[in-house]
């Protein structure tokens, strides 16, 4: 695993260089299922509790990812992503329990670098900004990183674009 850099998004772009390049390129859609099993973290897809979309622990042993089996698989990617974003965001730590919630209970504070860390896992700002400068839907852009419209939207709406 990447050393653990201040910014998330230099965090996602060492992560994705180190465990998803090909040759010395990046093929989309990324999948975070799989960087996870190359790390070593097992992924559980299970049914959660109401309003918990995923949640990571590691406690006497390798960090885990549950996510929610009743979410769409885009979503489910995403969930994936902003876990291990929590994973490398305390990477040494000798315990990890973090619960992301979708009903916003969580910790806006809490859940901002794990959320810009998925982000830029999934959907890398300068291909979006590329592809985007280039004329391509929201919709055709989505398709590309294979995430949710509405983590699609967010991404455009953060990077300026919309």
């Amino acid at each position: 695993m990447p050393a653990r850099s201040a910014s998330p998004r230099s965090a996602a772009r060492d992560l994705r260089t180190a465990e998803w390049n090909v040759d010395g390129r990046i093929p989309f859609p990324v999948d975070p299922f799989e960087i996870a099993a190359r790390l070593g973290v097992e992924v559980h897809v299970a049914p959660l509790a109401s309003g918990v979309a995923g949640f990571a622990v590691k406690d006497d042993g390798p960090a885990e990812i549950y996510v929610d089996s009743r979410s769409a698989a885009e979503v489910q990617r995403c969930v994936v992503a902003h876990e291990l974003g929590r994973i490398v965001e305390n990477r040494g730590a000798d315990r990890i329990g973090h619960v992301y919630r979708r009903d916003g209970r969580s910790s806006a504070a809490a859940e901002s670098w794990a959320d810009r860390f998925a982000a830029e896992l999934l959907m890398p700002e300068a291909i979006v900004v590329k592809n985007w400068a280039e004329g391509w839907s929201p919709e055709r852009l989505r398709r590309r990183f294979d995430v949710s419209g509405p983590a699609m939207t967010h991404r455009l709406s953060g990077l300026g674009l919309i």
